[in-house]
């Protein structure tokens, strides 16, 4: 019977530019994630991708400031209730009511500009992302374009998805997917910020998420999520600069992932 099948990716700081490099080989190392709400300067991004009934892997992507929220009872911009007695007891039952409408409206925030993140900008600052865009395109070799378009093979194959992993908190992460024009790729149920609970934690939210049943392919730069990828005796592809990016979206387009 067919297997259903996951897979992790992660940002990529490294933009050496490198030729074609032979197909790294995937070695085996043996909803919406609320907890990113505190203070931290990390800022690496993990992410996944992916769930489908074959044997094939998936895939990857990049995860800028938070979009304005409608008054919600909270004065901080952690939203952890610890400034301005407005917001009730951290933990309590008004604290978590605002909470919770926070996040409704984060999420009516994402899935209505998913598609189009210039409607919460001005023209000016349009047409500045769309010239930034460009700009890193040229600086990076084509980095984020050669990563949407594994994106977007995974994607297309049946019953698959893509599944983000972040340090960054949440709701900036959530900027920066939309400033990227990856909200398509990313349904905001399939972001996870680690800032609070670290990644292994949200690999086990992932596992307990998609079942055991599943493939799943780790694809990142860092050593904690090749660490968190063993633990859960899943396959590592390790990028390192943008030669493996691109043997990454070969062996995609060919069917070795």
């Amino acid at each position: 019977q067919p297997r259903r099948t996951d897979y992790l990716l992660s940002d990529y700081p490294t933009y050496t530019i490198l030729g074609q490099s032979q197909y790294q080989a995937c070695y085996p190392s043996s909803s919406f994630g609320v907890p990113g709400q505190t203070n931290s300067d990390a800022e690496r991004t993990t992410l996944a991708a992916a769930t489908y009934q074959t044997e094939k892997p998936s895939v990857l992507g990049p995860a800028a400031a938070a979009p304005r929220l409608s008054p919600d009872g909270f004065s901080g911009s952690g939203g952890s209730g610890s400034h301005g007695s407005s917001v009730g007891v951290q933990g309590g039952v008004d604290w978590m009511r605002k909470l919770a409408f926070r996040y409704r409206k984060v999420r009516e925030i994402y899935d209505k500009h998913k598609s189009n993140v210039g409607g919460l900008l001005s023209p000016q600052r349009k047409e500045a992302l769309q010239r930034l865009r460009a700009e890193i395109e040229v600086l990076t070799d084509s980095w984020l374009g050669t990563a949407l378009k594994s994106l977007l093979l995974i994607q297309s194959r049946k019953n698959c998805v893509n599944v983000l992993i972040t340090t960054t908190q949440l709701v900036p992460a959530l900027a920066k997917v939309l400033l990227y024009g990856l909200g398509e790729i990313f349904p905001i149920e399939n972001i996870y910020s680690a800032t609070k609970i670290g990644k292994e934690s949200c690999f086990e939210r992932i596992v307990s998420r998609f079942g055991k049943k599943v493939t799943y392919v780790v694809i990142g730069d860092g050593r904690d999520e090749e660490i968190a990828a063993k633990q859960h005796n899943m396959p590592f592809w390790r990028i390192t600069n943008h030669g493996d990016l691109v043997s990454l979206h070969q062996a995609l387009e060919l069917d070795f992932l």
